[in-house]
């Protein structure tokens, strides 16, 4: 401790030059003491500044451009610390400092060095006199020339590939800038010729995963010459050769076998290298998780992925490690077709025979199908139309109807966890109506308690808690892994995360113990195409490619919409019970309280705005202790609906007696008795005798009699309608009292939502004061880390100000007066129940402040 540096002045020159090195403006802290000011100064510093931000690829690109601090000095040591200088750096270095500036550089650059500074860094070189400077004859053309030319035979300049190879190998040809366009072309150009890898790597060429696999697209892409069969197998294996971190990846072959039947020349060279083991991986292994993730998105229900999928299947059949590739073949057959029966006889379907249907199970290989194969069919989410299934094994499996019955039962309590599957559950209620009580009797499955949840005090994870019923769509998870997606061409537009960007592009690997490369290394498998890929990496330019993906990727497209986990026009099956059931059935108060805890879009659909407010599933006390349990905020629309609504403890209170949840609930209690009083009274109560006695001795002030000087009176002699007026406001002044007598009235339901979750809201409190009492605190006493209230609490503490307020209003309408403009006045209280009718009191003028 007696060591311990107290300001950095005591640090060591090589300290404060680490220091230096972290920083973007080194400048504004060398200005701050002549020590690091004279630090700073050294040219070994300042070198070494560029070579540690920057990298031995980029160090002359980044110190060519700072004239101020660069001199002969510091060009030298950097040349021989091995900053690499290529003849394309030279050669772009001379024609923006004498002649024209680079198309991919629109800042000064070179231009801010001395001269005699940039003549010494023509002559760090080592290519004496062989430096072209002529227009298009700089390296970066001739490489472009040849590419373009490598691509399409016949067009443009023929350059030998020997050429380009001693660009490589001889003048140390690579990329300098982040934004030289070149930079995406290198992938391309090993894809066609791969002896030019090692020579690029020699020159300090990082190779990240997104540069392997589009390099590797490029060899499987399809193209209209034939024979390429032999040549893709060749490139891939001498890739492979060239450099252990170059391999086919899962990512790569699962996009060629989404083409198998378009590019048969990439799909036969794929089958041929599984065949000879050149892949790191199993291709059937491959297929079968494949097919699988069909089971989760609407693309299955494609025409042209149907016979894709069907394909696949047929070349790697039988034995997959899963049953999952026979699911998704049945669900492709029984999709396709409808048929006739003596149960399912809709009229809307033309009947086909089960020959159509015979016929394609047989040519995959699907026969015979047990039952076990019709209930996982018939609980899949993209079986909606169960008449084809039943219809098989009535007349081809020979099911009775009790046992056609028992099978709709089981199939109808499996498909309650998903949530799109209400229209197939309405159509199999409408031909078996034992499946409606079935599924009233399954709920006693899925109630659940306030102890079976997590605690958000408890340090658990409540954010991702969700219960089996009443889930979203999934639209929204889905979403957010597209957007989330990266490409070929994602990046930041500045310099600097580019820089920081393309430092990093060296792909680490996981090698396990017998020398392979972990299963997760080699890729993920999506349903892409390669050519839709191979699109995505080559849009346009950099820089357009960036604003483009930016822009549309809020935009819902055919593409995405195939990869959504549910049918297309699906009915939720929250909806469906709903419908169904009626709002106050023990069904859906189950369905209601597993929306409470799965989020805001399936809970607007039993509060939705355009249904009558009878309608709606009643909100109970219950939802908020299970909501303050796992500290979530209520939906806007629970706090719109107990305004108007009654209270409710929980469930079994608006239940009949003999459909109730819970046989001896402890939530249960009627809301309209008397309540043991264990929190504070809220400000105002209901208008009861103590609010009469107020506006009695308050707000209706009487004046005091006079004995003389009476006010004069303008009233017109026998009218009627003053009459009628006066004798209306006493009487429902009369009626007012006598409501109001006795002990009092039973509080309103929006008073009991008030005192209740002012209740629930103080338990809330103690719990977090007790959670903050065991922060670890440090040296001082003071708690480590600030704990926040949870998202109930600060819900809650805002909408009770609200409520009250509504309630304060419902009893000022609740009392009986004359209003003008909706608002009670002080001849309207005064008139009331005074003496002298005639009299007007009126309010003093406020009194002016000096």
């Amino acid at each position: 401790m007696a060591n311990r540096p107290r300001s950095i002045d005591d640090l060591s020159n090589e300290i404060i030059s680490i220091i230096i090195y972290q920083l973007v403006d080194p400048g504004p802290l060398s200005m701050t003491s002549k020590r690091l000011y004279q630090i700073s100064k050294d040219p070994y510093v300042r070198s070494s500044y560029f070579l540690a931000r920057h990298g031995p690829q980029q160090a002359f690109y980044w110190a060519l451009a700072r004239g101020k601090l660069v001199n002969s000095r510091v060009l030298d040591i950097l040349f021989t610390s091995g900053a690499h200088l290529s003849r394309y750096l030279l050669q772009t270095a001379i024609h923006h400092y004498f002649r024209t500036t680079a198309h991919f550089i629109k800042h000064q650059w070179t231009r801010t060095l001395p001269l005699p500074v940039f003549t010494h860094f023509m002559s760090l070189h080592r290519y004496g006199s062989d430096v072209p400077l002529a227009k298009g004859e700089d390296d970066g053309s001739i490489f472009l020339h040849w590419l373009k030319e490598k691509i399409n035979p016949g067009q443009g300049k023929k350059i030998d590939t020997e050429v380009i190879r001693d660009l490589f190998s001889k003048y140390g040809f690579m990329v300098f800038a982040p934004k030289d366009p070149i930079a995406g072309q290198l992938p391309l150009a090993f894809a066609l010729e791969p002896t030019l890898l090692p020579l690029a790597v020699s020159n300090g060429f990082h190779m990240d995963s997104k540069y392997r696999d589009f390099i590797f697209r490029k060899m499987f892409e399809k193209s209209p010459r034939g024979g390429r069969i032999s040549e893709i197998v060749w490139n891939v294996r001498e890739m492979t050769s060239l450099d252990k971190r170059m391999f086919l990846s899962r990512t790569v072959a699962a996009e060629v076998c989404m083409e198998c039947r378009v590019n048969d020349a990439g799909y036969i060279a794929l089958k041929r290298l599984d065949a000879d083991g050149a892949l790191l991986f199993s291709l059937k292994d491959l297929v079968n998780d494949l097919l699988q993730l069909f089971l989760k998105t609407r693309s299955i229900t494609h025409q042209n992925t149907v016979h894709t999928l069907q394909t696949l299947f047929r070349d790697f059949s039988p034995d997959f490690p899963s049953p999952a590739p026979r699911l998704v073949m049945l669900i492709t057959v029984f999709r396709s077709v409808s048929s006739s029966n003596s149960i399912f006889n809709d009229s809307d379907q033309s009947p086909t025979p089960n020959k159509n249907v015979l016929e394609r199970l047989d040519s995959l290989g699907l026969l015979p199908l047990t039952r076990s194969d019709l209930v996982d069919l018939l609980t899949s989410a993209w079986c909606e139309k169960p008449r084809p299934v039943f219809a098989w094994a009535e007349e081809e499996m020979g099911m009775t109807n009790e046992q056609l019955r028992t099978l709709a039962e089981e199939v109808a309590v499996k498909s309650l966890t998903t949530s799109c599957k209400g229209k197939f559950l309405r159509r199999l209620v409408e031909k078996f109506s034992s499946v409606r009580g079935h599924i009233s009797a399954a709920m006693k499955e899925y109630r659940f308690d306030l102890d079976s949840l997590p605690d958000y005090w408890a340090n658990d994870d409540c954010s991702r808690f969700r219960t089996g019923l009443n889930t979203s769509l999934g639209f929204s998870d889905i979403y957010t892994s597209w957007v989330n997606r990266g490409d070929f061409w994602d990046g930041e537009s500045n310099d600097e995360s580019i820089e920081s960007d393309y430092d990093e592009r060296e792909q680490q690997f996981t090698v396990e113990e017998d020398g392979k490369i972990s299963k997760g290394d080699l890729g993920n498998i999506t349903q892409d195409t390669l050519s839709n890929r191979i699109q995505l990496d080559t849009e346009n330019s950099l820089r357009i490619r960036r604003r483009y993906w930016h822009n549309s990727r809020f935009l819902i497209t055919s593409d995405t919409q195939l990869k959504l986990p549910f049918p297309a026009d699906a009915l939720h099956i929250g909806k469906w019970v709903l419908s169904e059931y009626g709002p106050r059935d023990p069904v859906v108060a189950v369905f209601m309280t597993h929306a409470i805890v799965n989020g805001e879009y399936v809970l607007q659909q039993y509060l939705e705005d355009d249904v009558p407010r009878p309608d709606h599933v009643p909100i109970t006390l219950k939802h908020f202790k299970i909501l303050a349990k796992l500290g979530r905020e209520p939906h806007w629309q629970i706090w719109k609906e107990i305004e108007h609504s009654e209270f409710f403890f929980s469930e079994d209170d608006y239940l009949e007696p003999g459909h109730r949840l819970y046989e001896a609930s402890t939530y249960r209690a009627s809301p309209k008795t008397k309540l043991e009083d264990k929190t504070p009274e809220f400000e105002s109560k209901a208008p009861s005798q103590s609010t009469v006695s107020a506006i009695e001795h308050s707000t209706l002030r009487k004046r005091p009699r006079r004995s003389t000087a009476m006010a004069p009176s303008y009233v017109v002699p026998d009218s009627d309608d003053d009459a009628i007026a006066e004798e209306s406001a006493t009487l429902e002044y009369q009626n007012y009292q006598r409501k109001s007598k006795g002990k009092g009235r039973a509080e309103s339901d929006l008073q009991l939502w008030i005192r209740h979750l002012t209740a629930l809201l103080k338990e809330e409190e103690k719990k977090y004061k007790e959670k903050k009492k065991t922060i670890e605190k440090n040296e001082s006493g003071k708690p480590k880390h600030r704990l926040p209230k949870s998202d109930f609490m600060k819900s809650v503490a805002g909408r009770l100000r609200d409520l009250r307020a509504s309630e304060r209003q419902n009893r000022r309408d609740e009392v009986p007066h004359f209003r003008r403009n909706g608002r009670l006045t002080d001849s309207d209280c005064d008139s009331v129940g005074s003496d002298d009718e005639e009299y007007v009191l009126r309010q003093p003028r406020p009194r002016r402040r000096g």
